[in-house]
């Protein structure tokens, strides 16, 4: 499993419970999406 997908699932595998019962944590999406960004830029 790619590392985007388990910290962007993490409420799913970790037990942490959400109390809006959200199944995803946005931050993290963002934050893989930053890294891919960096990763792909030309300097």
């Amino acid at each position: 499993m790619k590392i985007e997908t388990l910290l962007a699932n993490l409420t799913q595998h970790s037990g942490i419970k959400d109390a809006y019962g959200a199944t995803h944590l946005p931050i993290y999406n963002t934050a893989t999406f930053d890294y891919k960004r960096q990763q792909n830029t030309d300097f």
